[in-house]
């Protein structure tokens, strides 16, 4: 298992450019809730002892594409995983 240190700077730093980019943001230690134009998008875990971000889609996955561009840039030597939600299953 790789260890991977994580500062409280740079998830404050994550949570402030999605801001900047219009979502709304709900942070709470390690796990983002991602909403935009009135609606709940995703829900981020960051899990750093894993060097992993699951994110965990509620609607389709090109609601949050540049939500995914800022975790990229981010937690560039992560490994993201995407999961979608049952509610987003249901749909297709």
């Amino acid at each position: 298992m790789m260890m991977s240190s994580l500062s409280r700077d740079v998830l404050w730093r994550f949570a402030i450019e999605l801001m900047k980019r219009g979502f709304y943001v709900r942070w709470h230690a390690y796990e983002f809730l991602i909403g935009f134009g009135g609606r709940l998008r995703c829900l981020l875990e960051v899990e750093p002892h894993f060097c992993r971000v699951v994110v965990w889609v509620f609607e389709r996955l090109e609601d949050v594409g540049p939500v995914l561009e800022v975790v990229r840039r981010f937690f560039p030597n992560y490994t993201m995983v995407i999961r979608a939600s049952r509610r987003m299953l249901e749909e297709r």
